[in-house]
Protein backbone atom coordinates (compact mmCIF):
# COMPACT_ATOMS: atom_id res chain seq x y z
CA UNK A 1 0.00 0.00 0.00
CA UNK A 2 1.30 3.28 -0.93
CA UNK A 3 2.78 5.71 1.82
CA UNK A 4 1.83 9.30 0.80
CA UNK A 5 3.82 11.88 2.52
CA UNK A 6 1.32 14.08 5.18
CA UNK A 7 0.88 17.67 4.01
CA UNK A 8 1.83 18.95 7.33
CA UNK A 9 5.27 19.41 8.65
CA UNK A 10 6.88 16.62 10.84
CA UNK A 11 6.68 17.47 14.63
CA UNK A 12 10.67 16.87 14.93
CA UNK A 13 11.89 20.48 16.44
CA UNK A 14 14.52 20.71 14.44
CA UNK A 15 13.20 21.29 10.67
CA UNK A 16 15.46 22.44 7.58
CA UNK A 17 12.62 25.69 7.90
CA UNK A 18 14.58 26.34 11.19
CA UNK A 19 17.93 26.19 10.07
CA UNK A 20 16.91 28.55 6.77
CA UNK A 21 14.90 30.81 9.43
CA UNK A 22 18.03 31.18 11.68
CA UNK A 23 20.61 31.64 8.69
CA UNK A 24 18.32 34.51 7.53
CA UNK A 25 18.04 36.08 10.87
CA UNK A 26 21.91 36.12 11.31
CA UNK A 27 22.68 36.80 7.36
CA UNK A 28 20.39 39.92 7.93
CA UNK A 29 21.51 41.33 11.25
CA UNK A 30 25.25 40.77 10.19
CA UNK A 31 24.19 43.73 7.73
CA UNK A 32 23.02 46.14 9.99
CA UNK A 33 26.55 45.66 12.02
CA UNK A 34 28.65 48.78 11.08
CA UNK A 35 31.94 46.60 11.75
CA UNK A 36 34.37 46.69 8.55
CA UNK A 37 35.46 43.24 9.55
CA UNK A 38 32.26 41.52 8.74
CA UNK A 39 31.28 43.38 5.61
CA UNK A 40 32.32 40.59 3.24
CA UNK A 41 30.86 37.66 5.19
CA UNK A 42 28.39 35.38 3.69
CA UNK A 43 26.38 33.08 6.19
CA UNK A 44 26.18 29.75 4.73
CA UNK A 45 24.40 27.38 6.66
CA UNK A 46 23.12 27.08 10.35
CA UNK A 47 23.22 23.63 11.91
CA UNK A 48 20.81 23.67 15.25
CA UNK A 49 20.64 20.70 17.74
CA UNK A 50 17.76 18.85 18.19
CA UNK A 51 17.12 20.74 21.57
CA UNK A 52 17.91 24.16 20.39
CA UNK A 53 20.59 24.55 22.68
CA UNK A 54 23.27 25.40 20.39
CA UNK A 55 23.72 26.46 17.16
CA UNK A 56 26.45 26.31 14.93
CA UNK A 57 26.75 29.29 12.24
CA UNK A 58 28.58 28.34 8.86
CA UNK A 59 30.23 31.37 7.67
CA UNK A 60 32.76 32.32 4.56
CA UNK A 61 34.34 35.84 3.60
CA UNK A 62 36.41 37.17 0.85
CA UNK A 63 39.21 37.02 3.14
CA UNK A 64 39.55 33.68 3.15
CA UNK A 65 41.34 31.20 5.61
CA UNK A 66 43.51 33.85 6.44
CA UNK A 67 41.08 36.16 7.60
CA UNK A 68 39.33 33.56 10.06
CA UNK A 69 40.82 34.85 13.18
CA UNK A 70 39.79 38.19 12.79
CA UNK A 71 36.10 37.16 11.48
CA UNK A 72 35.90 34.89 14.11
CA UNK A 73 36.66 37.37 16.63
CA UNK A 74 34.67 40.05 15.19
CA UNK A 75 31.60 37.81 15.13
CA UNK A 76 32.77 36.96 18.83
CA UNK A 77 32.04 40.58 19.71
CA UNK A 78 28.17 40.95 18.52
CA UNK A 79 27.23 37.35 19.03
CA UNK A 80 25.02 38.97 21.81
CA UNK A 81 22.92 40.86 19.01
CA UNK A 82 22.73 38.03 16.78
CA UNK A 83 21.11 36.13 20.38
CA UNK A 84 18.72 39.30 20.26
CA UNK A 85 17.16 39.17 16.97
CA UNK A 86 17.13 35.13 16.83
CA UNK A 87 14.94 35.27 20.26
CA UNK A 88 13.26 38.42 18.79
CA UNK A 89 12.25 37.33 14.96
CA UNK A 90 12.58 33.89 15.31
CA UNK A 91 9.85 32.79 18.17
CA UNK A 92 10.91 29.27 19.38
CA UNK A 93 10.73 28.32 22.89
CA UNK A 94 14.37 28.52 23.68
CA UNK A 95 17.03 30.11 21.54
CA UNK A 96 20.08 28.46 20.74
CA UNK A 97 23.52 29.46 21.62
CA UNK A 98 24.93 30.48 18.80
CA UNK A 99 29.03 29.35 17.70
CA UNK A 100 30.55 30.42 14.73
CA UNK A 101 32.65 28.20 11.93
CA UNK A 102 34.51 28.70 8.71
CA UNK A 103 32.49 26.20 6.24
CA UNK A 104 35.52 24.17 4.91
CA UNK A 105 33.89 22.58 1.30
CA UNK A 106 32.69 26.52 -0.14
CA UNK A 107 36.03 27.50 1.54
CA UNK A 108 38.32 25.01 -0.34
CA UNK A 109 35.66 25.23 -3.62
CA UNK A 110 36.64 29.18 -3.66
CA UNK A 111 40.53 28.35 -4.09
CA UNK A 112 39.65 26.26 -6.63
CA UNK A 113 37.36 29.00 -8.02
CA UNK A 114 40.19 31.24 -7.78
CA UNK A 115 42.55 29.00 -10.24
CA UNK A 116 39.40 28.65 -12.74
CA UNK A 117 39.12 32.33 -12.77
CA UNK A 118 42.26 32.85 -14.34
CA UNK A 119 41.64 31.10 -17.48
CA UNK A 120 39.41 33.34 -19.80
CA UNK A 121 37.52 30.69 -21.12
CA UNK A 122 35.81 30.18 -17.74
CA UNK A 123 36.06 33.54 -16.02
CA UNK A 124 32.83 34.91 -16.84
CA UNK A 125 30.81 31.33 -16.21
CA UNK A 126 32.15 29.73 -13.14
CA UNK A 127 29.27 29.55 -10.38
CA UNK A 128 29.13 30.35 -6.57
CA UNK A 129 32.43 28.64 -5.54
CA UNK A 130 29.89 25.73 -2.85
CA UNK A 131 27.93 24.77 -5.63
CA UNK A 132 31.29 24.91 -8.38
CA UNK A 133 31.92 21.68 -5.98
CA UNK A 134 29.52 20.17 -6.18
CA UNK A 135 28.65 20.04 -10.20
CA UNK A 136 32.05 18.93 -9.80
CA UNK A 137 31.66 15.63 -7.65
CA UNK A 138 28.49 15.23 -9.98
CA UNK A 139 30.67 15.11 -13.06
CA UNK A 140 33.25 13.09 -11.48
CA UNK A 141 30.87 10.32 -10.59
CA UNK A 142 28.87 10.08 -14.59
CA UNK A 143 32.42 9.72 -15.49
CA UNK A 144 34.06 7.00 -13.22
CA UNK A 145 30.71 5.01 -13.42
CA UNK A 146 32.39 2.64 -15.95
CA UNK A 147 35.04 1.97 -13.56
CA UNK A 148 33.43 1.71 -10.15
CA UNK A 149 32.73 -2.11 -10.35
CA UNK A 150 36.39 -2.23 -10.75
CA UNK A 151 37.15 -0.18 -7.58
CA UNK A 152 34.91 -2.46 -5.97
CA UNK A 153 36.18 -5.78 -7.18
CA UNK A 154 39.80 -4.19 -6.31
CA UNK A 155 40.98 -5.36 -9.82
CA UNK A 156 42.71 -3.83 -13.04
CA UNK A 157 44.43 -0.76 -11.55
CA UNK A 158 43.04 -0.93 -7.85
CA UNK A 159 44.48 -3.96 -7.43
CA UNK A 160 46.03 -3.84 -4.53
CA UNK A 161 47.77 -7.31 -4.06
CA UNK A 162 46.68 -11.00 -2.79
CA UNK A 163 46.96 -9.87 1.00
CA UNK A 164 44.91 -6.39 1.10
CA UNK A 165 42.59 -8.08 -1.34
CA UNK A 166 41.81 -10.56 0.71
CA UNK A 167 41.24 -8.33 3.86
CA UNK A 168 39.42 -5.94 1.47
CA UNK A 169 36.81 -9.10 0.77
CA UNK A 170 36.86 -10.32 4.10
CA UNK A 171 35.41 -6.67 5.37
CA UNK A 172 33.16 -6.48 2.73
CA UNK A 173 31.64 -9.64 4.03
CA UNK A 174 31.31 -7.69 7.47
CA UNK A 175 29.17 -5.59 5.42
CA UNK A 176 27.12 -8.09 3.61
CA UNK A 177 26.62 -9.85 7.10
CA UNK A 178 25.45 -6.06 9.08
CA UNK A 179 23.05 -5.57 6.28
CA UNK A 180 21.53 -8.65 6.35
CA UNK A 181 21.52 -7.95 10.33
CA UNK A 182 19.47 -5.04 9.74
CA UNK A 183 16.36 -6.59 8.12
CA UNK A 184 15.92 -3.74 5.13
CA UNK A 185 12.52 -5.21 4.12
CA UNK A 186 9.07 -3.40 3.54
CA UNK A 187 9.49 -0.51 1.27
CA UNK A 188 13.17 0.51 0.65
CA UNK A 189 14.42 3.66 -0.44
CA UNK A 190 18.22 3.55 -1.79
CA UNK A 191 20.04 7.22 -1.92
CA UNK A 192 23.18 7.59 -4.16
CA UNK A 193 22.28 4.12 -5.46
CA UNK A 194 25.42 4.58 -7.97
CA UNK A 195 25.93 1.16 -10.21
CA UNK A 196 24.52 -1.16 -8.47
CA UNK A 197 26.67 -2.66 -6.01
CA UNK A 198 23.81 -2.71 -3.01
CA UNK A 199 20.79 -2.17 -5.00
CA UNK A 200 21.22 -5.83 -5.91
CA UNK A 201 21.02 -7.52 -2.63
CA UNK A 202 18.38 -4.90 -1.37
CA UNK A 203 15.96 -5.96 -4.01
CA UNK A 204 16.44 -9.42 -3.02
CA UNK A 205 15.63 -8.47 0.67
CA UNK A 206 13.11 -5.45 0.09
CA UNK A 207 9.05 -5.65 -1.14
CA UNK A 208 9.82 -3.13 -3.06
CA UNK A 209 13.00 -0.41 -3.76
CA UNK A 210 13.39 3.02 -4.97
CA UNK A 211 16.16 3.75 -6.05
CA UNK A 212 17.72 7.60 -6.59
CA UNK A 213 20.99 8.84 -8.36
CA UNK A 214 21.65 11.90 -9.88
CA UNK A 215 23.41 10.57 -12.64
CA UNK A 216 21.79 8.78 -15.54
CA UNK A 217 25.08 7.01 -16.95
CA UNK A 218 25.15 4.87 -12.86
CA UNK A 219 21.45 4.29 -13.15
CA UNK A 220 21.70 2.94 -17.04
CA UNK A 221 24.37 0.60 -15.52
CA UNK A 222 22.35 -0.35 -12.29
CA UNK A 223 19.14 -1.62 -14.17
CA UNK A 224 20.86 -3.61 -16.28
CA UNK A 225 22.38 -5.53 -13.86
CA UNK A 226 19.52 -6.02 -11.22
CA UNK A 227 19.44 -9.98 -10.67
CA UNK A 228 16.87 -12.35 -11.48
CA UNK A 229 14.07 -12.15 -9.30
CA UNK A 230 14.58 -8.79 -7.97
CA UNK A 231 11.71 -7.07 -6.12
CA UNK A 232 10.08 -4.23 -8.09
CA UNK A 233 12.57 -1.90 -8.13
CA UNK A 234 11.78 2.27 -9.30
CA UNK A 235 14.34 4.59 -10.35
CA UNK A 236 15.00 7.99 -10.00
CA UNK A 237 17.72 10.70 -11.29
CA UNK A 238 17.43 13.70 -8.82
CA UNK A 239 19.91 15.74 -7.53
CA UNK A 240 19.78 14.44 -3.47
CA UNK A 241 20.66 18.38 -2.81
CA UNK A 242 18.04 19.47 -3.97
CA UNK A 243 15.05 16.34 -4.26
CA UNK A 244 12.21 15.85 -2.12
CA UNK A 245 10.74 12.28 -1.07
CA UNK A 246 7.19 12.42 -2.16
CA UNK A 247 6.38 9.40 -0.21
CA UNK A 248 7.69 7.80 3.27
CA UNK A 249 9.41 4.68 3.55
CA UNK A 250 10.33 2.06 5.90
CA UNK A 251 14.17 1.70 5.64
CA UNK A 252 16.79 4.26 4.09
CA UNK A 253 19.78 2.63 2.99
CA UNK A 254 22.81 4.76 1.54
CA UNK A 255 26.66 3.37 1.00
CA UNK A 256 29.17 5.35 0.73
CA UNK A 257 27.19 9.11 0.63
CA UNK A 258 27.32 10.53 3.52
CA UNK A 259 31.65 11.50 3.32
CA UNK A 260 30.25 13.26 -0.04
CA UNK A 261 27.84 15.62 2.04
CA UNK A 262 29.31 19.37 2.51
CA UNK A 263 29.91 20.00 6.23
CA UNK A 264 27.38 22.76 5.74
CA UNK A 265 24.48 20.62 4.48
CA UNK A 266 25.35 17.74 7.03
CA UNK A 267 22.09 18.89 9.32
CA UNK A 268 19.65 19.32 6.42
CA UNK A 269 20.64 15.82 5.00
CA UNK A 270 19.43 13.84 8.07
CA UNK A 271 16.46 15.82 7.88
CA UNK A 272 15.82 14.97 4.49
CA UNK A 273 16.14 10.86 5.52
CA UNK A 274 14.11 12.24 8.43
CA UNK A 275 11.08 13.59 6.03
CA UNK A 276 11.37 9.93 3.92
CA UNK A 277 10.58 7.59 6.78
CA UNK A 278 7.90 6.37 8.34
CA UNK A 279 7.50 6.82 11.79
CA UNK A 280 9.66 4.15 13.15
CA UNK A 281 11.74 4.11 10.31
CA UNK A 282 15.51 2.78 10.14
CA UNK A 283 17.97 4.11 7.93
CA UNK A 284 21.04 2.18 7.64
CA UNK A 285 24.67 3.78 6.17
CA UNK A 286 28.08 2.24 5.14
CA UNK A 287 30.79 4.23 3.79
CA UNK A 288 34.73 4.92 3.61
CA UNK A 289 36.37 4.96 7.49
CA UNK A 290 39.35 6.62 5.92
CA UNK A 291 41.63 7.40 3.78
CA UNK A 292 42.67 3.71 3.67
CA UNK A 293 44.05 2.64 0.20
CA UNK A 294 41.32 4.49 -2.00
CA UNK A 295 44.03 4.46 -5.03
CA UNK A 296 42.23 7.25 -7.01
CA UNK A 297 42.76 9.69 -3.88
CA UNK A 298 45.64 12.10 -4.85
CA UNK A 299 47.39 14.63 -2.78
CA UNK A 300 44.75 16.94 -0.88
CA UNK A 301 46.21 20.78 -2.31
CA UNK A 302 42.73 22.23 -1.18
CA UNK A 303 42.24 21.75 2.45
CA UNK A 304 40.27 19.29 4.81
CA UNK A 305 36.86 18.40 3.68
CA UNK A 306 38.25 17.95 -0.33
CA UNK A 307 39.61 15.13 -1.92
CA UNK A 308 41.24 15.05 -5.50
CA UNK A 309 40.05 12.32 -7.54
CA UNK A 310 41.91 10.68 -10.81
CA UNK A 311 40.17 8.63 -13.45
CA UNK A 312 41.87 5.91 -15.41
CA UNK A 313 41.95 8.64 -18.24
CA UNK A 314 44.47 10.58 -16.24
CA UNK A 315 41.33 12.98 -15.82
CA UNK A 316 41.10 15.10 -12.32
CA UNK A 317 38.34 16.11 -10.14
CA UNK A 318 37.78 17.39 -6.51
CA UNK A 319 34.80 16.54 -4.59
CA UNK A 320 33.97 16.56 -0.82
CA UNK A 321 35.02 13.99 1.44
CA UNK A 322 34.32 14.03 5.35
CA UNK A 323 35.25 11.27 7.18
CA UNK A 324 34.23 10.30 10.81
CA UNK A 325 34.63 8.03 13.48
CA UNK A 326 31.89 5.99 14.84
CA UNK A 327 31.73 7.86 18.37
CA UNK A 328 31.84 10.82 16.74
CA UNK A 329 28.72 10.56 14.20
CA UNK A 330 26.76 8.69 16.64
CA UNK A 331 27.34 11.89 19.17
CA UNK A 332 25.98 14.29 16.15
CA UNK A 333 23.42 12.51 15.64
CA UNK A 334 22.05 12.28 19.08
CA UNK A 335 22.11 16.20 19.05
CA UNK A 336 19.56 15.84 15.88
CA UNK A 337 17.57 13.78 17.63
CA UNK A 338 18.27 10.28 16.22
CA UNK A 339 19.38 6.96 18.38
CA UNK A 340 22.15 5.46 16.02
CA UNK A 341 25.10 3.04 16.47
CA UNK A 342 28.06 2.82 14.25
CA UNK A 343 30.96 0.31 14.00
CA UNK A 344 34.07 0.11 11.51
CA UNK A 345 35.83 -2.95 10.13
CA UNK A 346 39.31 -3.15 10.87
CA UNK A 347 40.48 -1.25 7.65
CA UNK A 348 38.60 0.24 5.19
CA UNK A 349 34.66 0.70 6.11
CA UNK A 350 32.46 2.68 8.08
CA UNK A 351 28.27 1.08 8.88
CA UNK A 352 25.87 1.03 11.08
CA UNK A 353 22.02 2.88 11.59
CA UNK A 354 19.53 3.90 13.67
CA UNK A 355 15.99 5.35 14.55
CA UNK A 356 14.79 8.72 15.50
CA UNK A 357 14.88 8.86 19.32
CA UNK A 358 12.22 6.99 21.24
CA UNK A 359 11.53 5.16 18.16
CA UNK A 360 12.78 1.66 19.68
CA UNK A 361 15.90 -0.31 18.82
CA UNK A 362 17.90 -1.04 16.29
Amino acid sequence: MSRHRPSSARHYPRTARLNELLREIVAEELERIDDERLTMVTVTGVDCDADLGHATVYFDSLSGAEGDDETLAALAEVRYLLQRAVARQARIKRTPELGFEPDPAVRTAERLEAVLRTLPEVASTTPAAGERLIEEQKDYYRARAPEYEQWWDRSGRYDLGDDEHRRWVDEVEQLEAAVDSAQLTGWVLELACGTGVWTRPLSQRADRLHAVDASAEVIELNRARLPEGHCPVTFEQADLFDWEPSECYDSVFFSFWLTHVPAGRFGAFWELVDRALVPGGQFFLLDNAGPYNITDDLDDPLGPGVTRRQLADGREFDIVKQYYEPAELADRLADLGWDAHFATTDSYFLYGGGRRAGHGSN
